[in-house]
């Protein structure tokens, strides 16, 4: 049986570090390739000290119109990205909140029905052996 999932962004602390990983590693690696971009030609006219060459600003500007498609076309494509990342993020963040609840409710003395995990999401030996625990601590009450 297939269950479905509710919500994607379940841990702000698991997930939310996550995405805000991805966008540091989006804005290094965006300013990198304009670094190289513009740094390479500055540097070249720079060290060759062309009379009456390109200015840095020209370079600059030429650099920009060069580099905004890729800029523009990966701002387009790290939503796709972020909500992958959520999607996979969630198959091993859902299950340890799941996790959390039952043995905070084993804790409390509370009964617990066996839990188990979506297809697909990992840990799922952790379900296994919690419910293990759980039937054996209830045994041990019940005597």
């Amino acid at each position: 049986m297939r269950i479905k999932r509710n919500r994607l962004y379940v841990d702000k602390g698991v997930q939310g570090a996550l995405v805000r990983r991805v966008a540091t590693y989006w804005v290094l690696c965006s300013w990198g390739i304009f670094c190289v971009l513009a740094g390479f030609p500055i540097g070249v006219t720079m060290a060759l000290g062309v009379p009456n060459g390109p200015t840095i600003s020209s370079l600059l500007l030429h650099s920009w119109l060069d580099f905004w498609p890729s800029l523009l076309a990966s701002l387009l494509v790290l939503p796709v990205i972020v909500w992958d990342l959520l999607r996979l993020s969630h198959r091993f963040v859902g299950p340890m909140i799941r996790l959390r609840h039952a043995m905070r409710d084993l804790a409390d003395g509370k009964q617990v029905r066996p839990i188990s995990f979506r297809d697909g999401d990992f840990w799922g030996e952790f379900a296994e052996a919690f419910n293990q625990v759980a039937a054996r601590i209830e045994a041990a009450i019940a005597v």
